[in-house]
């Protein structure tokens, strides 16, 4: 078990790297090309950067690897390490992020920790690491599923790097990369994932995917570029600072929960989708 928390953490530490490289880069090349960098945006994506390093990315590293290693030992089948365990473990990993995604949106509460990411007014590398610095636990107890059904750990730790490898990189200002030709049928683009970013009424809840898009293909969720996306949120339309991204949406929902004259209402409010009151299901 020390070994492969060992190699998490070298995986970790390479994926730290090669975000911070990413995100200075793309910034430096925007203030010399373009001369802009959206200051205020930039410093709340860092600050949340570095706050997730304390709060989601200890849990992430430490307990949640630990209670991963866990769950192999008591794995309800034995398939090992093979070529098939690597398109099981591919599969398995990248419908679960799917499946997750898709909560995160249809779920106010979940969406109320998801909004913080979805609040960036301009799109680059910077965006990707900025999200709700108290989501711990969330629904990552579905990954649990995975070491139970066999998925050995080390096909899971690299899978999973490899996918925020790749989920940073969609992140990056169209300027710099857009689109990818035929690669778009098999891998996320940055302007495939920059749509799920849009308020446009087309874009809403639609290209879940942030690796592959054959999951948004398969359920009616995947979209192409028919007008240029504006980002941010319906509710959310300018830059916020810190604390407002943090708690924006627990705002909005404790004044809905106040407001409810009955606990079942309540809980409506809590697990319906985002824009329940209005009987409008999209993300608000």
């Amino acid at each position: 078990m020390i070994r492969y928390q060992n190699f998490a953490d070298h995986l970790g530490t390479w994926l730290a790297v090669y975000i911070a490289a990413l995100v200075i880069a793309e910034t430096a090349l925007s203030f010399f090309l373009f001369k802009k960098t959206y200051k205020k945006e930039l410093r709340v994506n860092i600050i949340n950067g570095v706050v997730s390093m304390f709060t989601v990315g200890f849990f992430k590293t430490y307990i949640f690897t630990y209670l991963f290693l866990k769950a192999y030992e008591y794995r309800w089948f034995d398939i090992g390490i093979h070529w098939y365990t690597w398109v099981i473990g591919f599969f398995a990993y990248t419908f679960y992020d799917y499946f997750s995604h898709v909560l995160y949106h249809k779920v106010r509460l979940l969406w109320c920790f998801h909004s913080v990411h979805h609040s960036v007014q301009h799109m680059n590398s910077s965006a990707g690491f900025r999200g709700s610095v108290l989501d711990l636990f969330s629904v990552n107890i579905f990954l649990f599923v995975l070491p139970l059904c066999g998925i050995h750990p080390l096909v899971y730790f690299i899978i999973y790097t490899l996918h925020k490898f790749w989920g940073m990189f969609i992140h990056i200002n169209e300027r710099f990369v857009n689109k990818i030709g035929f690669l778009e049928y098999i891998l996320v683009s940055p302007s495939n994932h920059h749509l799920h970013h849009a308020s446009n009424e087309p874009y809403i809840d639609k290209n879940y995917g942030e690796f592959v898009p054959w999951y948004d293909m398969l359920f009616g969720t995947y979209v192409k570029e028919a007008e240029k996306p504006r980002y941010g949120t319906i509710n959310v339309q300018t830059e916020l600072g810190f604390w407002e991204s943090q708690l924006f949406e627990f705002r909005r929902l404790g004044a809905d929960l106040r407001a409810a004259d009955n606990f079942r209402t309540k809980l409506k409010y809590i697990f319906y989708p985002p824009g329940w009151k209005s009987g409008v299901g999209a993300s608000a």
